[in-house]
């Protein structure tokens, strides 16, 4: 296996560990760099070493390495209160195209259909962006734990597919930075503001 295709099976895993994808970037530049300190450590020793040594300094860095990357899962996967962590999260569940489980054609419809949200999707503010969408379906993810409706919704001029995460400001999401944010990734823009004590994020 090269390391491209390595590259890809540890995305691939922690994609599946719900991880966004701009902390598995952070595990794959952290693997690579201790790598690369670990190789340059046994290029610079002058002094002969037996086998036993030398799989007994590869095994310590490996070793090192796994302690180092496992911190850093175990910290992505706390709960945060950062903007940015929120949008790479919603935007992972967009790009994702998982089938939604109910086609809706308006908020009540995904009221309805989604019995089991403890709060209510129905917007106050923002009424002018989102009037600009079409909802088209609905179902239910979490975002750090937090129970949350997945709508997607149509840009009525465009016609291209979008999402709609609606969440309940409360248990891991409590105290999120409620002021109107706009995060641009490299193949999202997302809008993200509260509203009734709910949060809202517009992934185009």
């Amino acid at each position: 296996m090269d390391d491209k295709q390595l590259d890809q099976s540890i995305r691939d895993y922690y994609l599946k560990q719900e991880l966004p994808a701009s902390s598995i970037q952070r595990i794959l530049e952290q693997g690579k760099a201790e790598a690369a300190l670990g190789a340059q450590m046994e290029e610079q020793s002058e002094k002969p070493r037996n086998h036993w040594w030398r799989q007994a300094i590869t095994f310590a860095a490996a070793a090192c390495l796994m302690i180092v990357l496992g911190f850093q899962v175990e910290k992505m996967r706390t709960p945060s209160n950062d903007v940015d962590e929120i949008a790479g999260v919603v935007a992972s569940r967009h790009n994702n195209n998982r089938n939604f489980d109910f086609a809706v054609n308006s908020f009540e419809d995904v009221q309805s259909e989604l019995k089991d949200l403890a709060f209510t999707v129905q917007p106050v503010l923002k009424q002018k962006l989102l009037s600009a969408y079409e909802v088209v379906g609905a179902r239910y993810c979490q975002v750090h734990g937090q129970q949350t409706a997945h709508l997607q919704v149509r840009n009525r001029s465009t016609g291209v597919l979008c999402s709609l995460f609606v969440a309940s400001l409360d248990g891991n999401l409590k105290g999120v930075d409620t002021a109107p944010y706009a995060v641009e990734l490299e193949a999202n823009s997302i809008d993200m503001w509260s509203d009734s004590g709910r949060l809202y994020a517009l992934v185009d």
